[in-house]
């Protein structure tokens, strides 16, 4: 028994061994996600291009030793040139587009985004799937916690900034994405992710933690308010029970965490002044027992998952509840036919067909109640404007169907031909903000990439051969994004989107057996001969001279960020000298960029240079000759000037750009 005494020493060896590829992954997918949530979401575009320099920079260093991205699937391959002809598009954009530093800042995000998905399928080849999935849901649900913890405490955490670039709602919870909708759609990703882990992970432990995180996410979502975000809760949750195979064994698990998220939603409804966000003793006091509460239901709930888990180890799912291969069984036809009987007898079309009607009424028809009740919220279907940027959108792609206005220019079309008032720098919707400002091209390229991810994860996750791994509930994730992109500006917060493309990795990566056919074992990679063919030098070479470009690409725009922001504080110090200095530099950085002109013209206005001040803001109309700003510091120089006429002639032109400003109240 040599032989076997042999085996046994060297699988006891292995499993003392260190999986350094899988703790790496991990490390990096719960690193970035809880940096960029910590940051604001990474919403500045600051903290957004520093990401972007140090991706690339780990792509170009990958090159270079020749590690990324490895051997990729067909399907990566597809995902990279779809990210990477929608990133071009963009860039040739700057030929049309209403402004160049607009467009140029878009290009870097998209850019950004690129390196991310490099990144993730480059590390899924040498580390599996499983390890950026269980990284990613370990820093949602840390961030869905801080976010809860930080209306039990306010004082524990930095203050909200949501007022930066919203109208600030204390009421609703927006800590630390600075946006509730944000924060409670990224709470709904992290859902199918830890039920697959309290459902399918062999650690117990894992389980009984991944359970006890989905009652406090379930609570960041009521208390941001969201109905967008309870929305896509529910889309994840039914994605997820539909691709997997072992639907019969989430039912199971997901319904303990659903019963201690229902205990703390209800004591929560119960304590008006923990719900309105301020902060007095009351709020306070209410605070430390929803903390108590939520330590028990978390508490308890990992208690009887434990339990659970060991149940259903020894247990067999009912033969009626195995999810079928074939869609064409007579189960999923039964199913259809029950759902459309149900939506009769409900009359679910009157319904659909009213809520549609209250979704396209203007905000200032809708009349709603004030009141800290999510459900009273949840129960209004207004769209808060959200048809009539649909409709603007849908004007610019019709005026300008094949090129669109230019990328990252939807604010200025917006302000032209706005139909309600307010402030508007998204379209509130991936699809028709693309539309509009890439045209048909660019579109087709964002939904082919989507659909890529969606078809791809769908068919691994129902592929009996494969083993599921994941697939379902990193598909079913995918599908939260994708269907709150539909009606969120979420393509603008960098944390959803890299923990997207941390999922298109798990999803498109190589290490899943199922597309050929073999057994599944989890962490093998496919054999050399079936294997897609390593790189050659060739193609590092090209991997490296596009690491180059991307650097370039997001480099300048983030050095012209830097300076003008520079140039701003000493301005507003008195240091004006220093102040136009660094506007001298921002504006070498990026020529022809208007925010570098614009700042100079409010520095030599300061320095009582006005017709320095005039020449340079005439500059910055030649980049956004559509931006109402300008034209209105330019009216403002000239009536300093004494030139009354072009003054009105200026001041008219911008209440043209932007007819519906409150600043142009008559």
């Amino acid at each position: 028994m040599p032989g076997m005494a042999a085996s046994i020493r060297l699988a006891r060896t292995r499993s003392r061994t260190v999986p350094w590829p899988q703790v790496g992954a991990w490390l990096f997918a719960f690193g970035l996600v809880l940096f960029l949530a910590l940051q604001g979401g990474g919403f500045d575009s600051v903290i957004r291009d520093q990401l972007g320099i140090a991706v690339w920079w780990i792509v170009l260093l990958g090159a270079v030793v020749g590690v990324l991205p490895g051997r990729l699937t067909r399907g990566a391959w597809a995902a990279l040139a779809l990210l990477a002809a929608f990133a071009l598009w963009t860039a040739l954009s700057l030929g049309w587009s209403e402004s160049s530093e607009r467009t140029t800042d878009e290009l870097a995000k998209v850019v950004t985004y690129l390196g991310v998905l490099v990144i993730a399928l480059g590390i899924e080849r040498r580390a599996g799937g499983l390890a950026l999935l269980h990284g990613l849901a370990s820093a949602i649900a840390v961030v869905a916690a801080l976010a809860v913890l930080s209306r039990f405490h306010p004082a524990w955490f930095p203050s909200n900034q949501t007022g930066r670039f919203l109208t600030s709602d204390v009421a609703r919870l927006s800590y630390p994405l600075n946006y509730w909708n944000g924060l409670a759609v990224f709470a709904a990703m992290g859902a199918p992710l830890l039920a697959s882990v309290a459902a399918r992970s062999l650690s117990l432990v894992r389980q009984a933690a991944a359970a006890a995180a989905l009652p406090l996410m379930v609570l960041c979502i009521y208390l941001a308010v969201s109905r967008g975000g309870a929305l896509a809760l529910v889309v994840g949750v039914a994605g997820l029970l539909a691709l997997s195979r072992e639907r019969w064994k989430l039912s199971a698990v997901l319904l303990v965490p659903g019963v201690g998220a229902g205990l703390l939603i209800a004591a929560a409804s119960q304590r008006d002044a923990l719900q309105s966000g301020v902060i007095n003793a009351a709020a306070s006091h209410q605070g430390d027992q929803m903390l108590a509460l939520s330590l028990i239901v978390c508490g308890v709930t990992a208690l009887l998952q434990a339990a659970l888990g060991l149940l259903l180890r020894h247990g067999a799912p009912p033969r009626w509840w195995v999810a079928w291969r074939r869609p064409r069984h007579l189960s999923v036809i039964v199913t259809i036919v029950a759902v459309l009987v149900t939506g009769i007898a409900v009359d679910a079309p009157g319904r659909l067909a009213s809520a549609w009607r209250s979704f396209k009424m203007p905000p200032a028809t809708v009349t709603t109640a004030v009141t800290g009740d999510v459900f009273h919220r949840l129960q209004s279907v207004g769209g808060n404007g959200r048809y009539q940027y649909w409709q603007v959108a849908a004007q610019a792609a019709d005026r300008h169907p094949w090129r669109g206005t230019g990328a990252g220019t939807f604010e200025l079309w917006w302000e032209r031909h706005a139909t309600v008032d307010g402030f508007v720098r998204d379209a509130h919707s991936l699809y028709m903000q693309t539309l509009a400002e890439t045209g048909i091209p660019g579109l087709t390229l964002l939904l082919g990439l989507v659909a890529l991810l969606l078809g791809t994860g769908a068919r691994r996750s129902l592929n009996r051969r494969g083993g599921e791994g994941g697939m379902a509930a990193a598909t079913a994730s995918i599908l939260v994004f994708a269907a709150a992109a539909a009606y969120e500006w979420i393509w603008s917060i960098p944390v959803m989107v890299a923990a997207t493309l941390l999922l298109a990795g798990a999803v498109l990566g190589g290490r899943h057996p199922s597309d050929r056919g073999l057994p599944a074992v989890q962490g093998e990679a496919l054999p050399d001969a079936l294997a897609p063919p390593r790189w050659g030098r060739a193609g590092r070479l090209a991997l490296t001279a596009v690491a180059v470009a991307a650097l370039i690409a997001v480099a300048v725009p983030l050095a012209e960020s830097v300076a003008l922001r520079s140039s701003q504080a000493e301005a507003a110090a008195g240091r004006l000298d220093a102040a136009l200095a660094d506007a001298d530099s921002a504006h070498r950085l990026q020529a022809g960029a208007s925010g570098p002109e614009i700042q100079r013209s409010l520095i030599l206005e300061a320095r009582h240079d006005l017709t320095g001040a005039v020449q340079a803001v005439d500059r910055a109309l030649r980049d956004e000759p559509t931006n109402w700003r300008p034209w209105l510091i330019l009216s403002r120089l000239q009536a300093e000037r004494g030139q009354s006429t072009e003054a009105v002639r200026a001041y008219r032109h911008a209440r043209a750009l932007n007819p519906r400003s409150s600043l142009f109240a008559r």
